[in-house]
């Protein structure tokens, strides 16, 4: 345990998967948020060739045994840890699973339900099981079997085809012809072998995020996502190729079941933290219930920090108050 009076604070970022980039400034900005909060925040990136802790413009390697660093001729440890890491090893369970094994208290959820949350075909089957809408869908495990022409009858043109356990749009395509089919599938698979061919929904996409300090579970706000091209993707979500407007231009019903459904769904998946929902509303206020980001971004311009600015949160103070709380009640 430290011997300051300050808990230190890891915010961990990077990751082993395409995300690390994004991931890198959604660390940075919640060390930012945090400046000026009585703790000592530690910049911590994990990537294939190395894990380490910034200070004082050095890298220090990360003793993986015990999450410590050596500095100043001294060990140091971690009070708790700020999770901004997407994609693996961050948002799959794996460092959930690690940091509840070394009993050092984390900002998101259990390592069982980022598994399965991060897992978009497997969430989605659970999900239609408790009676969510989820999108029509085929689970494929790429190399097996597939009818094309009659998984393109069961489901129609267009429809999307997503790595199953991948995010921020990596290897999704909008296929439009029996042609592009096959070469969509091969997209996915260099991402994740596990594939999501999902029929399309038509309507508006939102975004709902949700938040849980103490025992109170808040929806934040409904985000509308407008992107330029075919869909939300990688440079519709961070290249500005969007429009996101917060309050989403919906009808006062949907912008409520929304709401009401993506705190049911935080609740009965045993989330924690801040999470991410997103939806597709029909022009007959039919709500559908798409994908659940259990780490969201949390870049100045990623939806979840673009809701608390329209809410009057303050960021940093949100994010302090997640890491003070799990201090208090450690995970186990």
């Amino acid at each position: 345990m430290n011997a300051k009076t300050q808990p230190t604070v890891a915010v961990v970022m990077g990751g082993y998967g395409p995300e690390w980039e994004i991931s890198i400034k959604s660390g940075k900005n919640v060390c930012k948020a945090l400046e000026g909060f009585p703790l000592r925040v530690i910049p911590v990136v994990i990537r294939p060739e190395g894990w380490w802790a910034e200070v004082d413009l050095k890298n220090h390697p990360i003793n993986r045994g015990d999450f410590s660093f050596d500095v100043s001729g001294g060990s140091w440890r971690f009070d708790a840890v700020f999770n901004a890491l997407h994609g693996t090893p961050g948002e799959d369970g794996l460092l959930q699973a690690y940091f509840q094994l070394l009993d050092i208290p984390h900002t998101s959820c259990s390592a069982f339900a980022a598994a399965l949350t991060f897992n978009k075909a497997e969430c989605n089957v659970l999900l239609k099981g408790m009676g969510f809408r989820t999108p029509d869908a085929i689970n494929y495990h790429y190399g097996a079997p597939l009818d094309i022409p009659e998984t393109i009858t069961k489901l129609g043109l267009p429809l999307f085809i997503k790595p199953s356990r991948s995010g921020s749009s990596f290897g999704v395509s909008k296929v439009k012809t029996l042609e592009a089919f096959q070469p969509a599938l091969d997209f996915a698979a260099k991402e994740d072998h596990h594939i999501l061919i999902e029929g399309l929904l038509k309507g508006t996409e939102v975004s709902c995020g949700v938040l849980k300090i103490g025992q109170q579970v808040r929806a934040i706000a409904v985000t509308e996502i407008v992107p330029e091209g075919e869909f939300f993707d990688y440079q519709a979500k961070y290249e500005g190729k969007s429009q996101e407007i917060t309050p989403a231009r919906i009808s006062e019903k949907a912008y409520a079941e929304v709401c009401a459904t993506a705190i049911e769904v935080f609740t009965k998946l045993d989330l924690s933290g801040l999470v991410r929902i997103d939806f597709f509303v029909s022009p007959e206020d039919v709500v559908t219930l798409v994908e659940i980001n259990s780490v969201p971004g949390l870049s100045d311009a990623s939806i979840i920090p673009q809701q608390l600015r329209y809410m009057n949160i303050d960021a940093g103070q949100c994010f302090y108050d997640l890491i003070v709380e799990n201090i208090q009640n450690k995970k186990l």
